[in-house]
This record gives structure tokens, sequence and C-alpha cells, in this order.
């Protein structure tokens, strides 16, 4: 039997490279979000995570619990433009450190764990 050539599948296939609209908006200001393995703060770590996507950031939170140069090696290579890293002793400071990886450059904001608009804010200079 011969396929009909207006079939929704063969389009797609005929198209590969299109994506829907939704898909190639994901990545505008994307960036990775750093697992450090300690006691209380993976919680913190989701809830930043969701106060982003709230302000518009697209982000993913590395879910192991891997050393630090590994986890950046990963958001290097997805093409990440950011890595966001809060550990221990940023926590406790109020303060988190966002990564541009194209450049290497790290900048320290703060973030009292309510409000992340000034992360969202270094991810967007960053981008410029």
């Amino acid at each position: 039997m011969r396929r009909d050539p207006t079939h929704r599948r063969s389009t797609l296939r005929a198209r590969p490279h299109v994506r829907p609209a939704a898909a190639r908006n994901l990545r505008q200001a994307f960036a990775l979000l750093l697992s450090v393995d300690e006691v209380g703060l993976r919680s913190a770590d989701l809830t930043l995570a969701a106060q982003l996507r709230a302000l518009g950031v697209g982000v993913e939170v590395y879910a192991e619990a891997k050393k630090l140069g590994k986890q950046l090696q990963y958001a290097d290579k997805q093409g990440f433009g950011a890595a966001i890293i809060i550990g221990g002793s940023e926590f406790d400071a109020g303060q988190a450190q966002v990564k541009r990886l194209a450049t290497g450059d790290s900048v320290t904001v703060p973030y009292d764990g309510r409000d992340a608009a000034a992360i969202a804010a270094a991810i967007r200079r960053g981008e410029e």
C-alpha cells in the first residue's frame, strides 16, 4: 500500500529540522542549577528552579550528586548558557554564584531563598 504524501508522519520526517515554537524558545535563557551534596539543599534547589521558571528562565536541575567539575562539563557539553551554584557556604551567606559558561566569568548575586530576580537578571545579562 502506498503512503499518502500529505500524511502527517511523512511530513514530519521530510522536515526533521523543524521543531514546534515551544521547543525553539526553550533555551532562550537556559541555565543549569548544579547540585551540591549537602543535606537540606535539595529542596532549596527545587524551590529556586520553580522561582526562575516563574520569571521566565528555563532551568534544569542536575539530579546527581557528582563532583562540581563533572557537572560543569555536562553543562558546557549540553550548551547551557549559565550554571547556578549554591553550596552550603553560599546558602548560609544568602548568595548564589552564576557562572557564564561561554566566558568562564562568575558573578555572585544575593539570594535569600525567596526572590530569584537577581539570579534571573545575571543569567539574562550573560546572554547579551
